[in-house]
């Protein structure tokens, strides 16, 4: 795994820098990249479940939504449902809607729906 840091800030980030220097070190390095992209793949998936649990800490969440792009990667999808249901979480995710750009376009549609509703209704 490489390091990285989460800056809890407004709003929260993580930081990559040290990462990707370190995977450049190893590229000069000349080690195998199979074990680069392990290494990238498991700090993806370890920076995922730092974030939910402490979302987790701060609001007592135990179900989450794993989608989006990222989540097309099965090895990061096992990986990070495995390790959030060790933790003691529910790990919900798309089923019936593409997990990329496709869904959240559908979602943005919806919360437009449903915000144009509320506005009809208060009329």
């Amino acid at each position: 795994m490489y390091p990285f840091e989460i800056i809890y800030d407004e709003p929260m980030v993580a930081d990559f820098s040290k990462m990707i220097l370190r995977i450049v070190e190893d590229i000069l390095q000349g080690k195998e990249k199979g074990l680069i992209a392990a290494a990238f793949h498991n700090t993806i998936i370890r920076v995922i479940t730092d974030v939910v649990m402490d979302i987790h800490r701060q609001c007592g969440i135990k179900e989450v939504v794993l989608s989006g792009g990222v989540f097309q990667n099965t090895y990061v999808l096992k990986g990070a449902i495995e390790r959030l249901r060790e933790s003691g979480f529910v790990a919900h995710i798309n089923e019936k809607v593409p997990c990329n750009d496709a869904g959240i376009s559908l979602g943005q549609a919806y919360i437009l729906r449903e915000r144009l509703k509320e506005g009809m209704e208060q009329k």
